[in-house]
């Protein structure tokens, strides 16, 4: 059994406990040890005790462990003092630094250095007054310092669900300490990670704030995000995976891809094959699907269309007998969405085929004439209004929807084209 404080001290000399938390848990051990021998002599006070110190005695003076120090900006330490003679009754002392701009101290011994210079901390009992001293001579930071941070973007607009990352510039460039504190001001717009990811949370703005730990520089990026509703833009997919494709046969290719033509980003490709007569002639191929979550207190029927780019391969480029884009490979290509009763989704769902839009926002039925088609050339933010297209179809089962699935596929039975940025416009 331990029966004194100095045998703990002895043991924390023995394993060199030199990180500040472990110290000041091992002061709160000293404490409580104090406190359980004092219980044990109250209930053994029947008992002769001939192996110890008298239990009380004044103080008679303290001692630092140190008396002189070298830090470097920023660091943290304790310093551990003794009260003479160990069994002191009264072990309460305060602390003082001649210099808080340099080297600052708490009530526990624990001291962070600021800035370049000389501090000395004072360690005093409050029976007798006795005191001791350690001088600290603060250095600077061995490294190369951070002068200043910015973001590599000012301002930010996302759709909800959307997530950007965003990037700190340090000032200078090889700054050695580039730990930072990340904080959103309203999480209910925007969240940011450790990383610098930001994620789309409800229509507003909020500011993204970053500060350095080395010198306490900030900058902030100011984050609005429309009402608008991200369903996937594939860039936190990775290359080469795949959404379950839904068909009798299940067959073909779906999987995610770096656009072309240098287009930014990954993408969806859909390509089809194996047809299945049962299938009739819409849907007549595997075709992926990918789930749709709503924000709490959202529904379908809060938005007014599906808006995505696509980009239509010719038949040609792939060894096909058309030249358009049409027919044998790619023609006719659907997005749509569904609800979750399983059976041919398609015919149970809400789709356009975007041969005849054109690239252009479709407010009505365009008939046959739906405006230069180019395949093989992105069309982007192709708009279908829900309400005009679909008319009598859009009723409330699709409205109240908070939960569905976004699939694409053909009315030819034949596909191959790419799609990107999908989302719901408020």
């Amino acid at each position: 059994m331990i029966k004194n404080l100095y045998e703990l001290y002895k043991l924390y000399k023995l394993y060199k406990l030199k990180n500040i938390k472990l110290k000041k848990y091992f002061v709160y051990l000293m404490a409580a040890v104090v406190m359980i021998i004092a219980g044990c002599e109250d209930e053994g006070s029947n008992r002769i005790v001939n192996d110890g110190p008298p239990t009380k005695a004044p103080v008679s003076g303290i001692t630092l462990e140190f008396n002189s120090l070298v830090k470097m900006v920023g660091q943290a330490e304790m310093l551990l003092h003794t009260i003479h003679p160990e069994n002191a009754e009264n072990k309460a002392v305060t602390w003082t630094s001649s210099n808080p701009a340099v080297v600052d101290i708490d009530n526990m011994g624990d001291f962070i250095a600021r800035d370049i210079g000389v501090a000395t901390i004072t360690v005093t009992t409050v029976e007798g007054n006795f005191s001791a001293t350690c001088e600290i001579t603060v250095n600077k930071f061995e490294g190369t310092p951070v002068e200043g941070v910015v973001f590599d973007i000012e301002k930010l607009d996302i759709d909800i669900a959307k997530r950007v990352r965003i990037s700190p510039v340090f000032d200078p460039l090889n700054a050695t300490d580039k730990r930072l504190v990340w904080v959103s001001d309203d999480e209910s717009v925007a969240t940011i990670t450790n990383a610098g990811i930001v994620e789309g949370k409800g229509p507003g703005t909020a500011t993204i704030t970053i500060t350095t730990r080395d010198g306490g520089f900030t900058a902030d990026c100011i984050v609005t995000v429309s009402e608008d509703f991200l369903i996937e833009d594939f860039e936190w997919v990775d290359i080469g995976f795949s959404f379950p494709l839904l068909a009798a046969s299940a067959s073909g290719i779906n999987q995610v891809a770096l656009a072309p033509d240098g287009a930014p980003g990954k993408v969806l490709h859909v390509h089809g094959t194996d047809v299945l007569a049962e299938w009739g002639v819409v849907g007549n191929r595997g075709h992926p699907l990918f789930p749709v979550k709503l924000p709490e207190g959202k529904k379908l029927g809060d938005f007014s269309a599906l808006v995505f780019d696509s980009y239509v391969f010719r038949g040609s480029d792939t060894g096909g007998t058309s030249s358009d884009g049409a027919g044998w490979y790619g023609g006719g290509a659907l997005l749509y969405v569904t609800n979750i009763n399983g059976g041919n989704v398609l015919r149970d769902g809400i789709g356009y085929n975007w041969r005849v839009l054109g690239g252009r926002t479709v407010s009505g039925n365009p008939g046959s004439d739906g405006g230069d088609w180019n395949p093989r050339e992105w069309a982007r933010g192709m708009t279908i209004e829900f309400s005009a297209v679909f008319g009598d179809n859009w009723t409330d089962d699709y409205k109240n929807l908070t939960e569905f699935m976004i699939g694409a596929s053909s009315d030819s039975g034949a596909m191959n084209f790419l799609i990107d940025n999908v989302k719901l416009k408020k």
